[in-house]
């Protein structure tokens, strides 16, 4: 957490520079080489330091400043809507995937839960990078319904392939909190007894 807040800092200076697509690209890619370590790490400590460290820059590279700055700017009137989305995102991939890092920490080793969480990334990371690649749909002026409809923002919301990848990128946040917390709560468990 303490790597993601000075990442933060670093993500609003370089969005800046560079704007949101290669920020958030730069996020991912070191989030990436952040679980490829994994397969490196000689113990479980020397992990949580590597991906602690590299991990946490990445996700305070691609989450919070990034994003939130984005559906500021595209989306002014419904805002807390669209934020709420993202956050909202971020916890269903948290409680989805809660189940499936507690039964994999319990009956593996710490390593597969987080090979696990790599293959993910690599598999979800190019779909993200394509979304963030397409250009937003530009709609007819004459089109545009005016309306406070939530239905109608949702729809305006998941028109924006920017906006997919900011869902996705959470939702994946949300996969990867999972299994650092289950991981934490049975380094406990085994202290206490």
């Amino acid at each position: 957490m303490l790597t993601s807040g000075i990442a933060s800092l670093f993500a609003g200076w370089l969005l800046d520079k560079v704007g949101v697509k290669k920020t958030l690209q730069f996020g991912n890619l070191v989030i990436i080489l952040s679980l490829a370590l994994s397969f490196l790490a000689k113990n479980y400590h020397l992990f949580n330091i590597s991906f602690g460290l590299l991990g946490g820059f990445g996700y305070g590279v691609s989450w919070g400043v990034v994003t939130q700055y984005y559906i500021s700017k595209k989306y002014p009137k419904q805002k807390g809507f669209a934020l709420s989305m993202l956050a909202n995102c971020n916890a269903f991939g948290l409680a989805l995937f809660s189940p499936l890092w507690t039964s994999l920490a319990s009956t593996n080793s710490w390593k597969l839960g987080y090979q696990t969480i790599l293959l993910s990334f690599i598999i979800i990371a190019p779909i993200n990078i394509f979304l963030l690649g397409k250009t937003d749909k530009q709609v007819d002026p004459r089109k545009i319904v005016k309306s406070d409809s939530w239905i109608l923002v949702f729809k305006n919301i998941f028109s924006s392939s920017k906006i997919k990848f900011s869902i996705l990128a959470s939702s994946i946040c949300g996969l990867s909190m999972g299994i650092m917390d289950t991981n934490l709560v049975l380094l406990m468990k085994k202290r206490v007894a």
